[in-house]
């Protein structure tokens, strides 16, 4: 009796894992899974899928991605290295990722356009970065790929909101008694599975087509030579608006070094950041390649009368200390920012293809006699690629008494999934249809990247404590992307 029970079961195992596998094979031959979701996930390193092409359309500017064998945004890369060649190797998080452009219209990118006819010997540009994270994870990204590639110079920009994600990380460093480990993000299964596997990343964009009416309602492709439609912005030309818009949407990221004294939390993640840069400069020493730090200007202290400025003296006298070739962008995009729209705002306040442009202009202009002075290289060093991992799958095989009871089995396990997706579906979608207050996918989807960053929901974002949460949606949505409820909810 027992036998045949236990039988029953394997073989009702059996059949759910079948209809499983035949699903997902079925979303395989429709392209998923493509990556979507990748950016929001956190990593140590956080690199693209390899030799692919990615549609990103979940925020608030549609982009397409083309990435090279390493998981790079860019062309190729020759390894080793052509003798005589000038490599620049930019890390840093989706400023110089190049969030919501092109590939064509990153600031590395235009930056390879202007030092490539100005020498007798070829300028490599390579793009690094990923979204996400500060000097943590920027260290990772240096180690792996970048000082690989054999750099000559190694640019690493900081943004206004790199501290706030050093005071986060310092927390839960205290919390978990860990205050002298490197970084690591917390794994999660379930996020495994929504960027690796075709269901799960077709069930969240399933989910999103449905909550969000402008989801992947974008179009990123655009006539060449044409004005490109994606950044016509209503208000982006509405600068002293979109100034008190930028402070009260991120008054507890950017806003905490945005002031004219640091809070003593804010210190310390200061001083924090000062021993991970002496670290990433001493691996660049020890690698025979310069470091430049550039520092990106937060949107008010480009186009605000009298923006606070302490974190720029704060930085500069850092580099002072130890010794790091500085470049402050501020200035430069405060001269040239009368009347151009350089940002994505109102909707978002990265670079639009414009103000990558100028971004490339101005480290160009600092850049050119030091590529100038590049007379010889070492030889290359011939580097290995470590292989992606591969997903292996293993089913198991039971017998059953019968035929006729493998039948019932089998059918019903069908049904049940069918009546267990159902009421996901009823319980989740039908209530979010019934809201209108918030309508912006990729806010939610920023909310879920903290929340499998720190394990806790926050609204450090700027908004309400409810402004994330407007539908049942959100709390199965983010919960699968880790586990249980996050009951604990705090702001710094």
């Amino acid at each position: 009796m027992i036998k045949g029970r236990l039988s029953s079961i394997l073989l009702g195992l059996l059949s759910a894992s079948v209809v499983v596998l035949l699903a997902e094979a079925g979303l395989r031959l429709c392209g998923y899974p493509a990556g979507t979701f990748d950016p929001i996930m956190p990593s140590t390193q956080g690199l693209y899928l390899p030799d692919t092409t990615l549609q990103m359309r979940w925020g608030p500017v549609p982009y397409t991605i083309a990435t090279n064998s390493l998981g790079l945004r860019g062309p190729e890369i020759q390894q080793p290295k052509t003798p005589g060649t000038f490599r620049i190797v930019a890390v840093g998080d989706s400023i110089t990722d190049g969030f919501f452009v092109d590939n064509s219209d990153t600031w590395e990118s235009a930056l390879h356009e202007r030092l490539k006819s100005r020498f007798p010997f070829p300028v490599d540009v390579v793009n690094c970065a990923h979204g996400g994270g500060s000097i943590d994870k920027e260290l990772s990204l240096l180690k792996q790929p970048g000082i690989t590639l054999d750099p000559d110079l190694v640019v690493l920009t900081f943004v206004s909101n790199d501290i706030y994600e050093i005071v986060k990380l310092l927390a839960r460093k205290k919390g978990d008694g860990a205050a002298g480990s490197e970084w690591k993000p917390p794994f999660s299964l379930s996020a495994f599975l929504l960027t690796h596997t075709a269901i799960g990343e077709a069930s969240l964009d399933t989910l999103l087509r449905i909550r969000f009416r402008t989801y992947r309602k974008g179009d990123p492709n655009h006539t060449e030579g044409e004005s490109d439609p994606r950044y016509n912005i209503p208000g982006g030309d509405q600068f002293e608006e979109n100034v008190k818009l930028f402070m009260e949407k991120y008054a507890r990221l950017d806003g905490l070094v945005l002031v004219d004294s640091f809070h003593p939390k804010v210190q310390q993640a200061i001083d924090y950041y000062k021993e991970r840069l002496v670290e990433f400069k001493s691996i660049c020493d020890q690698q025979g390649c310069r470091l430049l730090f550039v520092y990106f200007p937060a949107y008010p202290q480009v186009y605000q009368a009298n923006p606070p400025l302490r974190i720029n003296q704060a930085l500069n006298t850092m580099c002072e200390e130890t010794s790091i070739d500085f470049l402050d962008l501020t200035e430069g995009f405060r001269k040239h920012s009368a009347g151009r729209v350089l940002h994505l705002a109102p909707l978002d306040f990265h670079p639009n293809p414009e103000g990558n442009r100028l971004f490339a202009e101005l480290l160009e202009q600092h850049l050119l006699p030091i590529v100038a002075n590049h007379t010889s290289q070492p030889e290359p060093d011939t580097h290995s690629v470590s292989e992606p991992k591969k997903l292996m799958a293993t089913t198991s095989q039971h017998e059953s008494k019968s035929a006729m009871q493998s039948i019932w089995i089998v059918r019903g396990s069908v049904a049940a999934a069918a009546i267990a997706s159902l009421a996901i579906y009823l319980s989740t979608t039908l209530p979010a249809l019934g809201k209108t207050d918030f309508d912006d996918a990729y806010m939610f989807l920023r909310y879920a990247r903290h929340y499998l960053a720190s394990g806790e929901f926050s609204w450090n974002l700027g908004e309400g404590p409810t402004y994330g949460m407007t539908s049942l949606l959100h709390l199965f949505a983010v919960t699968a992307l880790r586990g249980p409820p996050p009951w604990r909810i705090r702001s710094f």
